[in-house]
């Protein structure tokens, strides 16, 4: 437990509260009380290794004032408005950073604090008429010493550790900023491309039409000439940037034209020597038999009417390229086939109570081999359809 004592310094009586190898002093107008009110809310906002050297009073209007404290690491000026511990101090400045220390006004209460920069620090006036001649000495000698070692020592590890962890936190961000686009690049790693390398703009063109966690599954690349794209119930043909803009007859934009399976009649390749023509069929596009490229390369694109890269149902590309693709182009097929067909279902009736007549018979075997003349009914659900039919009419 710490005492204190009284005693003389420099004519008048002061308080030296004895703690361990540092002596805390109250200036002569703090009382005991306050002294201990300070205390009890100060030591609390020390650094580790931080001890108080004097405590004063010191007021001032701007920034609202009413104490200052020197201890063995820096002078700072403090009110208790708020309870947040970082709002307690308003002005304060390191000893190694302490240049002067000056009176200012008509009573010489008036305690400023010239930093080694050049700046200079309002502590406030000071509460009593000796509170000067003590508080003067301690800011020299905090001069004089500087920050005490093992503060300093605290406050680097304190520094270094804040480096790592706002390193780690702005790794921490840098990750979660990126992690978009690792999903991203995650969902395109598993499509199936076909072709030269996609550049990142055709993969958000892409994404563009992509339903909510859709991804296409499988596409066909051309470079300059556009892609194709295949969902799972429709594909899209692109032809967008400077080129394949400009071949499409959209220079400066691009045409994207969506096909769904259930509109799609048939897809046609048409190749040259090298070089060929992916044609998509529908009721609107229909084949033209003519895919020569030097066609319409006197005419302005959009009048180039006959030229595949202005078709929008048509993706010019190498013959190799269509060979690599061709096993998933059969998928592609089966798909457009599966879109098309229909399902019949054939139910099988209870038996009435009421016996039905001969010629009644006669007339719903008439239509069950007219169903499959139609080919709605195979030679197995014919036969089956016709014996339940018997069955019923017995």
């Amino acid at each position: 437990m710490q005492s204190c004592e009284h005693g003389d310094w420099r004519g008048f009586t002061i308080r030296r509260v004895k703690g361990g190898a540092n002596m805390n002093i109250a200036a002569p107008s703090v009382s005991e009380k306050l002294e201990t009110k300070w205390r009890g809310k100060l030591e609390p906002l020390l650094k580790d290794g931080e001890v108080i050297w004097g405590l004063a009073k010191a007021t001032s209007m701007r920034p609202l004032l009413e104490g200052v404290m020197v201890t063995n690491a820096r002078v700072a000026a403090f009110n208790f408005v708020s309870d947040k511990p970082e709002k307690v101090f308003k002005v304060e400045v390191s000893a190694d950073d302490i240049g002067e220390c000056t009176l200012t006004g008509m009573q010489k209460r008036d305690l400023r604090i010239t930093t080694r920069g050049g700046e200079t620090l309002k502590f406030g006036t000071l509460g009593g008429k000796h509170d000067p001649e003590f508080v003067v000495p301690l800011i020299e000698r905090l001069r004089d010493f500087g920050v005490a070692d093992d503060v300093r020592n605290q406050v680097r590890t304190l520094e270094q550790q804040q480096r790592i962890d706002d390193e780690v936190a702005h790794q921490q961000a840098v990750a979660e900023a990126r992690q978009p686009e690792i999903e991203s690049q995650a969902r395109r790693a598993r499509v199936p491309v076909v072709g030269p390398v996609m550049a990142d703009k055709e993969w958000k063109l892409i994404e563009q039409y992509c339903r909510e966690g859709e991804t296409p599954w499988f596409v066909i690349t051309t470079g300059a000439n556009g892609l194709l794209a295949a969902f799972e119930d429709r594909l899209i043909i692109a032809k967008t940037g400077v080129i394949a803009g400009y071949m499409a007859g959209a220079l400066g934009g691009g045409r994207v034209t969506t096909f769904p399976y259930s509109q799609i009649t048939n897809i046609e390749f048409n190749s040259g020597w090298m070089n060929g023509v992916l044609e998509v069929l529908t009721p609107s596009y229909q084949g033209s038999g003519n895919h020569d490229y030097w066609r319409g390369s006197n005419r302005g694109r959009n009048s180039a009417s006959d030229d595949p890269r202005t078709l929008s149902n048509c993706l010019p590309l190498l013959k190799s390229t269509y060979t690599a693709a061709l096993p998933r182009l059969n998928e592609l097929h089966q798909k457009i086939i599966e879109s098309h067909q229909t399902q019949v279902t054939v139910e099988h009736v209870q038996p009435s109570a009421a016996p039905a007549s001969t010629g009644g018979l006669v007339d719903e075997i008439e239509r069950l081999a007219a169903l499959r003349a139609q080919g709605l009914l195979d030679d197995a659900e014919f036969t089956a359809a016709k014996q339940a039919a018997i069955a019923r009419h017995s």
